[in-house]
């Protein structure tokens, strides 16, 4: 795979993970007390095993700024006492916190080469970092604040217990049981890596997923490739960019697209004896009842059952 066709997958994935990110913390976790047991760092740990620092520490900072616009419009109450005490410093402490948070397991995974070890190791370091710097900067930063929660406590006793205790059991066991998981199946459902004169075929059950999962993000992806794909059947090698351009720019262009695709599709392989279950009618009628998804899936699983030799003959 070209470095440009790796830097188109993994920022897609990016997006999808991003938006996740997004998602869980709109759903909202498990609250005990002034601070909410986060459940994004399942797919912060995951991102970071599977794409590296780099990407890592950009989960971590969408994660960073999600908490800090939360906690700045009161819908997370403890940080929204936080925020009120020192506003600059606690816009630089949540995107600081949530840097580290991306970054270290990829750092971890790699210096442990990548096994089973590696992926319990990262996901074990995101909710000690989360839970650990915060700790640490209320103590340093926050005392005062610190002290009036703790109502007379020991304040490095209620830091300890009262804000960290169960809360940061729960995150470290959700983390540590669900990210490998995850990581294991994103990289086992991606789509195929895309090859000059070579259809990509993906699954159609991820594609789904990965749409769903993604709010629908991972569809603009998903299009691309089917785009990609009517070129490589016919052996134009012309850009998909003016094609996408159009479906986000001219009215009704996704049902014509649809329908003027879904023929060529089907009379091309037609040619080569190969027949497929979709046709330009079937497309036509769920692009304009609004299911363009189920359109993408029968697409996406006719072009899975086409023989690598028939794409190859195709191509010369």
């Amino acid at each position: 795979m070209n470095k440009r066709s790796e830097r188109i997958k993994n920022l897609v994935l990016l997006a999808i993970l991003a938006a996740l990110i997004v998602g869980l913390q709109f759903i909202g976790g498990i609250n005990i007390g002034p601070v909410s047991i986060t459940l994004t760092l399942v797919p912060i740990v995951a991102g970071s095993i599977i794409l590296g620092p780099a990407y890592g520490t950009v989960l971590g900072l969408v994660f960073g700024l999600i908490v800090s616009v939360f906690s700045v419009t009161g819908r997370d109450p403890g940080g929204q006492m936080v925020f009120a005490f020192a506003p600059v410093l606690s816009w630089f402490f949540c995107l600081i916190r949530g840097a580290v948070v991306g970054l270290l397991p990829a750092l971890v995974y790699r210096t442990i080469k990548g096994n089973k070890l590696a992926s319990y190791m990262a996901s074990m370091i995101a909710p000690v970092a989360n839970t650990g710097i915060f700790i640490v900067g209320m103590l340093l930063f926050y005392r005062p604040l610190l002290e009036t929660w703790a109502g007379g406590q020991n304040t490095i006793v209620y830091a300890l217990i009262g804000l960290a205790g169960i809360n940061f059991l729960i995150e470290f066991a959700v983390a540590v049981i669900l990210a490998p998981a995850v990581a294991l199946v994103v990289k086992n459902v991606q789509p195929r890596p895309l090859e000059d004169g070579v259809i990509n075929k993906s699954s159609v059950g991820a594609c789904v997923l990965f749409s769903v999962i993604s709010f629908g993000m991972f569809i603009l992806y998903w299009q691309y490739l089917l785009v990609r794909n009517t070129k490589v059947i016919k052996n134009d090698d012309s850009s998909c960019a003016e094609e996408m351009l159009c479906w986000f720019l001219v009215p009704f262009y996704g049902v014509y697209w649809w329908f003027t695709r879904g023929r060529q599709v089907k009379e091309t392989l037609a040619e080569y004896n190969h027949r497929v279950t979709g046709n330009e009618i079937i497309y036509l009628l769920f692009s304009l009842f609004g299911l363009t998804i189920i359109s993408m899936a029968i697409m996406q699983k006719d072009f899975n059952s086409v023989p690598d030799e028939l794409i190859q003959s195709i191509s010369k």
